[in-house]
């Protein structure tokens, strides 16, 4: 029960302080340690996606005044840039949670989940952070 204490009070409190605080990753390890990893995957995958959703709201909150202040020929406009903008959101978010995963399966020691994690021939963790990688990832993101 000790243990339960420090996320009754933090993580899952009904007090303005617990209901209203940024999403993020602080409590994934106390979590982890109580529930599992399988539980704690949820809620990890839960706040980065929560997070993730902040730049696509205050785009929705801008497009929604395209109402009143745009004609109907630019309301298609940006409904059409709207799609495009998600579209292209969801893949970016969808490989980086990818990549988030499996580093998060290798620091919590979950072969079980990395099993699916394919690993690139020729990869080491020192080519990584070379520009030539940087590259190739922005050149696949021009591609998508």
């Amino acid at each position: 029960p000790s243990a339960l204490e420090p996320l009754k009070e933090r993580w899952a409190s009904l007090k303005p302080r617990g209901i209203l605080q940024w999403p993020g990753e602080q409590h994934g390890t106390k979590v982890r340690e109580y529930f599992g990893e399988e539980v704690a995957f949820f809620f990890t995958w839960l706040n980065r996606f929560n997070t993730a959703l902040i730049l696509p709201s205050a785009f929705a909150l801008i497009f929604s005044l395209r109402w009143w202040l745009l004609n109907p020929f630019w309301v298609t406009v940006t409904e059409a840039s709207f799609s495009l903008m998600m579209c292209c959101w969801i893949a970016h978010f969808t490989a980086d949670y990818v990549q988030f995963s499996n580093h998060q399966s290798l620091e919590w020691g979950m072969t079980v989940f990395s099993k699916n994690v394919r690993e690139l021939p020729g990869w080491s963790p020192e080519t990584q952070d070379r520009v030539q990688v940087s590259l190739i990832r922005a050149m696949h993101w021009v591609a998508v």
